[in-house]
């Protein structure tokens, strides 16, 4: 395996990667909607799930892939009730 990054994204925790490779595929770590300075974004869920796939984005075109050969993505919310179709609007 090998370990995919980019600066034009959130940058990692302590020991985490944002990308690992491995066979011809792409793993991406968590990521959430903050700025690179860690500071939750202007716009509520929808602000907050715009730049979460931003930071997605960059990661995987930085390790050679895009958007379009996402397979799986699991999205966690607080308040599921609450914020899914407004987050869904965005996804």
């Amino acid at each position: 395996p090998k370990r995919s990054s980019t600066p034009d994204a959130i940058p990692p925790l302590s020991v985490f990667s944002q990308a690992v490779k491995s066979r011809g595929h792409v793993y991406v770590s968590g990521c959430i909607g903050c700025d690179s300075e860690y500071l939750v974004v202007e716009g509520g869920i929808q602000g907050q799930t715009r730049t979460a796939l931003e930071n997605i984005s960059k990661i995987l075109e930085a390790s050679g892939s895009s958007m379009q050969h996402v397979v799986k993505v699991t999205i966690y919310l607080v308040h599921m009730a609450r914020d899914f179709l407004a987050m869904n609007e965005i996804y």
